[in-house]
């Protein structure tokens, strides 16, 4: 009691010695700014491109011009892709520069075959349906391929999986079976010794198999 007494009045005299706290409410008006987001650049997914192609090639076909075929592709898109050329198209500037552009934005070297193309035929009057209907089949022709890779090496890598946990599993049948392999691996030399060698040999192994499927994505696309 006499403890808690003395704590009170501590705490009273304190508060009665102690400066005011600052005013913090009573304040100017302060300036906003808005906030700024960061434009990201949506991803196309391989349906999304191979639609434009078609989109581009179908227009063709029904005899409008380039540009309303070009139009009528980009109307299918998100409206935040194809910035530059919407843009270029608004002003009237360059729409193959920008086409061009936003081929590497968006990661669609497809675009730079279609701008060829549409060029050739402006300057030359004739059709560019084939070329469009050729690069149709190529872009077809190589997800086929991917698709064939990713296939192959989705068992190759759950082989790897299995491989690499055959150590974990062994020591916990060991462990399951009354084994003093943990012991033996851990307060030993020879143990140890073998121990860091398992390890170091393990993570090379998964680095170079880690590799070999890197460059093997690497050369199929």
């Amino acid at each position: 009691m006499p403890l808690l007494v003395g704590l009170l009045f501590a705490a009273s005299s304190y508060l009665a010695v102690a400066p005011l706290p600052k005013s913090t409410w009573i304040r100017g008006p302060k300036l906003v700014t808005p906030f700024r987001q960061k434009q990201v650049n949506p991803k196309l997914s391989f349906d999304q491109k191979l639609h434009f192609i078609y989109g581009v090639r179908s227009q063709l076909l029904a005899g409008t011009t380039h540009m309303a075929a070009l139009k009528f592709a980009l109307n299918r898109l998100p409206a935040q892709t194809f910035a530059t050329t919407r843009s270029a198209i608004d002003v009237q500037a360059d729409v193959s520069k920008a086409l061009i552009s936003d081929s590497l934005t968006h990661d669609f070297p497809a675009v730079t075959e279609y701008v060829v193309a549409m060029e050739a035929s402006s300057a030359s009057g004739g059709s560019a349906t084939q070329s469009l209907s050729e690069l149709t089949h190529a872009m077809l022709k190589a997800r086929s391929f991917e698709q064939q890779v990713s296939a192959e090496l989705a068992s190759t890598k759950a082989t790897v999986f299995i491989l690499a946990g055959l150590p974990i599993i062994g020591s916990g049948l060991s462990l399951l079976l009354g084994s003093q392999s943990l012991t033996w691996l851990l307060q030993s030399t020879s143990g140890r010794v073998c121990l860091t060698l398992g390890i170091t040999l393990e993570i090379l192994g998964w680095l170079w198999v880690k590799r070999l499927l890197a460059r093997a994505l690497q050369e199929s696309q």
